[in-house]
Formats: structure tokens, sequence, C-alpha cells
């Protein structure tokens, strides 16, 4: 995929022959404050927001696809890209700042969010989508 401001990467397990089961190191070596899990049923559409970088949570956004299969669209205003892939178990969604995004579970899924902050609902640098074209003309340059 070369999209500019979002990526998929497959993590591989430790060891793919554990008789217990499949582990994954995730974001090893990165300095962590806070991991959300998410559970999201079949058919549910969520996000479809974008994010300015405020929080250096979402600088970039980075979710772990620990069960499920997800269908991700993402546009970059910025750039005029516009894409859409689908995650499936084992891989990593990165997100950047400036880049409106939705996520779509096509199965019961489990994805585990990392934030290098505590999360504060009354600060959450997230920003619904009616107002991501104002947001792309104020800020063309800064990107």
């Amino acid at each position: 995929m070369d999209f500019k401001g979002a990526e998929i990467r497959k993590i591989a397990p430790v060891n793919a022959a554990d008789p217990k089961g499949l582990t994954y190191e995730w974001c090893k070596g990165e300095q962590g404050m806070q991991v959300t899990v998410l559970e999201r049923k079949r058919g549910v559409v969520f996000g479809n927001h974008y994010h300015t970088g405020a929080d250096p949570s979402r600088k970039p956004e980075k979710h772990f696809l620990a069960k499920g299969k997800v269908k991700v669209k993402v546009f970059n205003g910025f750039t005029g890209q516009r894409e859409e892939f689908v995650a499936d178990e084992g891989s990593e969604i990165i997100i950047w700042p400036g880049v409106l995004h939705s996520f779509e579970a096509l199965e019961d899924s489990v994805l585990v969010d990392y934030r290098c902050t505590v999360f504060d609902k009354n600060s959450t640098d997230t920003h619904t989508a009616d107002t991501y074209d104002s947001y792309v003309k104020s800020h063309k340059h800064s990107f």
C-alpha cells in the first residue's frame, strides 16, 4: 500500500509453533502510558474522524488487530489520496494526524489501542468528519 498517512504492517508472532498459542510483541521498546482494548461486533462502523496531532498518542494513532477483520477507509485531504483496505488478525494499523479514517468490523473483532498518554475525555483530539474540509483548507500549508 502506497498511501501517505496510513499503513498496515503484519506483526510476526514471537514463536508461531508455540503450543500454548500465539504471542505478539507490539510497540516493544516504546514508552507507553495506556493500552485500550476495543471489542467491535461484526457490521459496526466506527471512527469516521481525524486527529490533528495535538494528542501525542495520535502522532501516529496505532492499533493492533488481535482478532477478526476490519475494513479501513482513509482519506488524506492534503494529497487527495483515498484508499480502502482490509486488515486481518495480527496486523498493525497506523494512522497519522490529518488523515480522515473509519473502520468497519467485517467480523467480531478485538483491537488494542496503544497510547503514550493517558486518555483525557475532555481533550480527545478527535474531530468529526463534517469538520474535515475546513480543517484541511486552514492547514494546507502545514503538511
